[in-house]
């Protein structure tokens, strides 16, 4: 390397900044092969005489129009990333942005995060060259340049996910610059607004299927991970749906035990930002403390659960997620593993997050529950991750008890040639004429000769669930018949005593259900 730098022409290491150093072509018949000045070594030792000329500081780097991200606390995989602000014309655009990013840096956002918002504000500052040419003023960034913006964002061919996002950190941009007084010159009316995102479509699931999982879970399947760091990887993901990110960088000393001895996987959240727990079988927790001990003897007592294999003596480093996706896709491509169609099956490790979570729904955990174990900040997140399966609903209307307005049972056999078309009847009329104490059983194609959906109605059916709402109307019910009687109003008496008298009826016959009571305990709990 070093006769190849010196037969280059190049003088000193630090001649040239990185992004502009060339690459050196050896000559092959003495079998040298090229090398570039960013590999491993190289930068390096640029790194190490920066040190000694004292120009190694983070506020040496947010000086530079090219960012080194290693540079500014960021390490493995990321470290090597650069935030290039060479291509924004508009010099004072240019300043503004860096003070942005300088401001996520120190805030402690993610280096992903702020390469998008890079690509975001370099496009905006392409709106503003179109619009006013590369010597803009900041007077010349108007409205029309955010208009204009939100064409090239389309142009690009982003969907409407990506483009909302994309809006997102312009307008964040926008907001975090006028309250910091950065830039006072452009006109207020210059601002994103909310109509301007589009709206988020929700995307499906993404939970593999039964016929996927049981090969990936096949003990045969699982043999063939011969390398130890991914025989304790894809299960470990698949047990507890941790982030790829987020397992990664897994401690020896990740395995933890509460007062009865199980055990729990303790890692940060590095999305969220915090220490979470979830737990673990045995099996899974010998397979961690076997890993540890087997890193510790070949790297550190300091090394990480998957250490990098290269440049990594004392396994500080973790392995980069784009090795494990390989791994991942020569694993199940040696394996043949199919989809339901018979094609070759493609697999992401955050489907096994998805996969995860929808387990856990379909088979009765709570949503609360589910939302502790994935740690997620809010109930809407979980439901986006693990959705109910169609075949658990229906597992729930079955087993729960119908009656109708007299207090009869609605039977409806799982065994009928009409079960799946009950329940496709009664699926549709949850989801459109979900009454408050019951849903309504006419068929949707039928208008409704009832002035109210009340409980004279003959096409009315109810369920346990809805007890307490039933005695609840029933006392108000006689509290008005009694008025009514007060007063002489026999038509009002007579009209609410039907309706009492159906009230009396539905709750004899769901009190009378024997898994009524349980259920409510259930409910309680």
């Amino acid at each position: 390397m070093i006769q190849a730098l010196a037969e280059s022409g190049i003088t000193s290491l630090l001649q040239h900044p990185e992004h502009e150093w060339p690459l050196i072509r050896a000559d092959r018949d003495r079998g040298q092969a090229s090398t570039h000045l960013r590999s491993g070594f190289l930068l390096f030792a640029i790194d190490e005489l920066d040190k000694l000329r004292g120009t190694y500081t983070r506020e040496n780097e947010f000086r530079r129009d090219h960012w080194r991200l290693r540079r500014l606390g960021f390490s493995g995989e990321v470290g090597g990333l650069t935030l290039n602000f060479g291509r924004i014309q508009q010099l004072w655009l240019r300043e503004v942005i860096k003070k942005f990013l300088r401001w996520r840096v120190d805030i402690g956002h993610s280096a992903s995060g702020m390469h998008r918002d890079l690509t975001t504000l370099t496009r905006m500052a392409d709106a503003l060259t179109e619009h006013a040419g590369p010597d803009a003023q900041p007077e010349q960034f108007t409205r029309d340049v955010i208009t204009r913006f939100l064409t090239l964002l389309a142009e690009d061919g982003l969907t409407a996910t990506g483009r909302s996002q994309r809006v997102s950190s312009a307008r964040r941009f926008m907001v975090i610059a006028r309250q910091h007084d950065w830039i006072p010159d452009v006109p207020a009316s210059t601002a994103f607004y909310t109509e301007d995102a589009p709206a988020r479509t929700t995307l499906p699931p993404r939970a593999l299927s039964a016929i996927v999982m049981a090969q990936l879970e096949n003990a045969a399947t699982l043999d063939k991970l011969t390398d130890p760091r991914w025989r304790l990887l894809f299960p470990l993901l698949m047990e507890t749906g941790l982030r790829i990110n987020d397992a990664l960088h897994l401690p020896q000393d990740c395995v933890i035990q509460d007062q009865h001895h199980a055990p729990y996987l303790r890692y940060y959240n590095r999305k969220m930002k915090r220490e979470a727990l979830v737990p673990i079988s045995t099996d899974m927790a010998a397979a961690i403390t076997e890993q540890a001990q087997r890193v510790r003897t070949q790297h550190s007592p300091r090394a990480v659960l998957f250490p990098r294999e290269t440049c990594n003596s004392d396994g500080t480093q973790p392995t980069c997620k784009t090795v494990a996706y390989q791994a991942l896709k020569t694993w199940i491509t040696k394996c043949r593993i199919i989809d339901d169609s018979g094609a070759p099956a493609r697999i992401s490790l955050h489907q096994f997050r998805h996969t995860l979570g929808t387990r856990l729904i379909n088979n009765d955990v709570p949503q609360e529950v589910v939302r502790k174990i994935l740690d997620h900040d809010s109930s809407a997140m979980t439901a986006h991750y693990a959705r109910l399966h169609d075949d658990t609903v229906r597992r729930h209307w079955e087993r729960a008890r119908k009656v109708d307005i007299n207090g009869t049972e609605v039977a409806i056999s799982s065994d009928s040639p009409l079960a799946d078309a009950e329940w496709t009847k009664q699926h549709l009329s949850r989801a459109t004429q979900a009454l408050p104490n019951g849903y309504c059983g006419l068929p949707l194609q039928q208008s409704c000769p009832h002035a109210n959906a009340c409980l004279t109605c003959p096409v009315f059916i109810t369920t346990p669930e809805f007890l307490p709402q039933h005695r609840e109307q029933l006392e108000m019910t006689r509290g008005i018949i009694e008025r009514a009687q007060q007063r002489g109003q026999l038509r009002l008496v007579e009209m609410n005593q039907h309706t009492a008298d159906n009230l009396t009826k539905i709750i004899g016959s769901l009190e009378a259900d024997p898994g009524t009571a349980e259920s409510s305990a259930d409910d309680a709990r």
